[in-house]
């Protein structure tokens, strides 16, 4: 997983990561990691999930669109199976692994 940018600051840390992703169906492969958290319910870059079911990110860039198109996106899911069915749900024409 790319290593997630630094976000927490002396006002302190924010609530999730936004994603980053187009409002139609992406044309691409997308790929799904888990994300760590600590203890505290904080990623490595100090964004703040609290605790919960496990926090799982997905990753691409658009076929057709290129590099002007990154696909990110954050989501909670027991499994990697679950996670990767509520973006192929989401997202029908990516290719989700």
């Amino acid at each position: 997983m790319p290593k997630l940018e630094q976000v927490s600051c002396k006002y302190g840390a924010p609530m999730g990561r936004p994603g980053d992703h187009p409002g139609d169906d992406p044309q691409c492969r997308i790929r799904v990691r888990r994300v760590h958290l600590d203890s505290g319910g904080y990623d490595e870059g100090g964004a703040y999930w609290g605790h919960g079911a496990p926090l799982w990110y997905a990753s691409g860039v658009d076929e057709f669109e290129g590099a002007r198109s990154y696909i990110e996106d954050f989501t909670r899911a027991y499994s990697k199976s679950a996670a990767i069915a509520q973006w192929r749900e989401q997202w029908p024409n990516a290719k989700v692994w």
